[in-house]
């Protein structure tokens, strides 16, 4: 009997670590940022550099979270963003959802999907 309740133990942890399940059962997918012009095409990196200084701008003064964002930056052709802490980790989804706030109020919109983006 023990080894039955053993054998499924095992079989359900290693289910869950497979499915990639949190302690709280979301999903671990990765955010991401995209970065489009009002003509719908991908931003390009100077409209992104601009958009970093106003993140920069906005962490010193109105978003205090936004200070630990050391790099904004164009990944890749398509507009996709890359968004480095100080630390060297990849951007919160709490400072993802305020770089997107912040570019609300330039000439670009900020889309985040993946992992849990509400």
């Amino acid at each position: 009997m023990k080894a039955i309740i053993m054998t499924v133990a095992l079989s359900l942890i290693a289910a869950l670590g497979v499915t990639g399940q949190t302690e709280t059962g979301k999903a671990t997918a990765p955010l991401t940022l995209k970065c489009t012009r009002p003509d719908g095409g991908a931003c390009t990196a100077q409209r992104v550099q601009g958009l970093a200084l106003a993140v920069k701008a906005a962490g010193k003064g109105s978003r205090p979270a936004l200070a630990g964002i050391k790099t904004l930056s164009l990944a890749s052709s398509d507009g996709t963003l890359q968004c480095k802490q100080t630390n060297g980790k990849p951007c919160t989804a709490g400072q993802m959802r305020l770089v997107r706030e912040v570019s609300a109020a330039s000439e670009v919109t900020i889309s985040l999907s993946g992992g849990n983006s509400n």
